[in-house]
């Protein structure tokens, strides 16, 4: 039940577009850092530091989130397949389980991929052009 509820969870969320981004505070945080550029004469990237972290994330949750999260189902359910009929051998109800849950991650995978590819990219773009244009004389 818990598996069904987070996986509810990540499709909302990424259905209601992801939320808590404001265009407006990201350009306010583009001209502190150019105020703050100017008054130490380094290049502050920090405001760019977390839309790239974000697109770095979504793009690689297979390795850090959902492998371990598949690894462990496996384990979880053929232990729990062992125990229960005492053979070793997986028959077709585990080997269905651990396909359709293949199939959900992959499907959670391309969904990351794709919303870090139409969403949070192109905001990453139109920031670093922003930033171009703060950096012209």
């Amino acid at each position: 039940m818990t598996f069904l509820q987070s996986v509810g969870f990540c499709l909302r969320r990424h259905l209601s577009g992801y939320g808590g981004y404001s265009p407006v505070q990201e350009f306010e945080n583009i001209q502190c850092a150019e105020i703050n550029r100017q008054k130490i004469g380094n290049s502050c990237s920090l405001c760019f530091c977390w839309r790239e972290k974000e697109a770095k994330l979504l793009n690689s949750i297979a390795y850090w989130y959902l492998s371990p999260l598949f690894v462990a189902v496996v384990i979880s359910s053929y232990g729990g397949y062992v125990q229960r009929t005492g053979s070793y051998i997986p028959d077709a109800d585990t080997w269905v389980y651990w396909i359709v849950s293949l199939a959900l991650y992959v499907g959670i995978n391309f969904l990351n991929r794709h919303f870090a590819k139409n969403k949070v990219q192109p905001e990453l773009d139109q920031l670093y052009a922003q930033r171009r244009e703060l950096e012209r004389p």
